[in-house]
């Protein structure tokens, strides 16, 4: 195959650049599309090697082929821009290889002719590192398990990691074959466990205890979602309507009908604290106690002052509140002396009440007495109306 068959020359006689469009190359083809001749007469730079005696640049060392003004083309524009082609600064090599231009290397090029690693040795040393080889290292062979049979890859003390564990729990490597794992199913054989098998018949957590040497107990049971937790007090709190509030005393509002006064606190009969039981309405026993289930309304109420109307009012109003079927009818009209009176006791405190007794601190602003206090009020007049 001739060389016009693998690189077709320009069209316009002696132009050695490769030909493009119409047959010329890219220099006259535009001659042509702007003068309409491609003649030669008008020079065009060759950015081929130069040939064998071709006219070289004058500038002293410089072997490039001779552009304009008896100088290279990177010469004559250090020339137009500033003024003199001898400056300081070296005019760049040019490599035609690809190839690292180190004698004994073929890596390929890339910083001023040479391969990365003969770059790196002639920033530090100079040409003279130019003539030493790159060694590649040959990465150490790969050592397998000691066992007998295995095929993986060497881990510790002569063994591949499944060898090397099982040497560390019993002492003994065991042979090239390991233990097929099998799908476990079925539930875990923990006491009093309900998760699925994981490992050896039982669930994740039971299998860790084993692993530890730990015994098999049943697992802590969670209360499921919604059913609150357990404040500081051993009190049980609940969320309703977006407000957290503890269980015995919503439960007990919700039996009143109506929102506890600030001197009404709920007693839990048998004292765990979060058995908030109930069976029924509040009945009142042949001692006087208000009881439903385990919980208990008790009242430390009284009024204030030493005048006999405000204490007679107020004790109507307490009948209105506490008192028989009959009572609370007959003294319906009194309950907002008993509500005067806990509001007043309520201000006194300041920031509001505190539940000691109960475990928890609740601040009511004087706006909200007002809301409870007319809430309870008309709750006391619905219960009188309607009896």
């Amino acid at each position: 195959m001739t060389t016009d068959a693998l690189w077709k020359l320009c069209g316009v006689e002696a132009c050695q650049n490769a030909a493009e469009s119409r047959g010329w190359c890219p220099k006259h083809y535009w001659r042509w599309k702007k003068y309409g001749d491609p003649d030669a007469s008008v020079r065009v730079y060759s950015t081929a090697a130069p040939a064998l005696g071709a006219r070289r640049c004058t500038v002293s060392g410089c072997e490039r082929p001779r552009r304009t003004k008896e100088w290279c083309g990177t010469h004559y524009a250090r020339w137009r821009k500033e003024g003199d082609v001898s400056g300081e600064r070296r005019i760049r090599e040019r490599y035609d290889s690809n190839v690292c231009r180190s004698p004994v290397c073929d890596r390929p090029r890339r910083n001023k002719g040479l391969c990365l690693a003969h770059y790196q040795r002639f920033k530090k040393h100079g040409e003279v590192a130019l003539v030493t080889p790159i060694t590649v290292a040959v990465p150490p062979a790969v050592r397998g398990c000691d066992v007998e049979g295995c095929t993986r890859p060497h881990q510790a003390r002569g063994y591949c990691g499944g060898h090397y564990l099982r040497f560390r729990a019993t002492g003994d490597p065991g042979g090239a074959e390991f233990q097929a794992k099998t799908k476990q199913t079925g539930w875990c054989h923990a006491p009093g466990c309900t998760d699925p098998a994981r490992a050896k018949n039982m669930c994740a957590a039971h299998y860790r205890r084993l692993a530890m040497g730990q015994p098999l107990v049943e697992k802590k049971k969670y209360a499921p979602a919604g059913a609150g937790y357990v404040n500081g007090g051993g009190y049980r709190v609940i969320r309703v309507n977006g407000r957290s509030v503890m269980e015995h005393r919503y439960v007990v509002q919700e039996l009143l009908g109506r929102p506890l006064l600030a001197t009404e606190t709920v007693h839990h009969v048998n004292g765990v604290k979060t058995d908030n039981r109930t069976d029924g309405p509040f009945i009142e026993d042949e001692q006087g106690r208000w009881r439903s289930g385990n919980l208990e309304l008790w009242s430390h109420a009284h009024p204030y002052g030493q005048e006999i109307g405000p204490k007679s009012d107020w004790a109507r109003g307490w009948l209105a509140a506490y008192g028989s079927p009959q009572e609370q009818v007959a003294y319906a009209g009194f309950a907002d002396r008993l509500l005067q009176v806990e509001t007043e006791a309520s201000s006194n405190l300041g920031c509001g009440e505190e539940k000691q007794s109960e475990g928890g601190n609740s601040r009511v602003s004087s706006t909200t007495l007002g809301n409870r206090g007319r809430a309870i009020s008309d709750a006391l007049a619905r219960g009188g109306a309607d009896r």
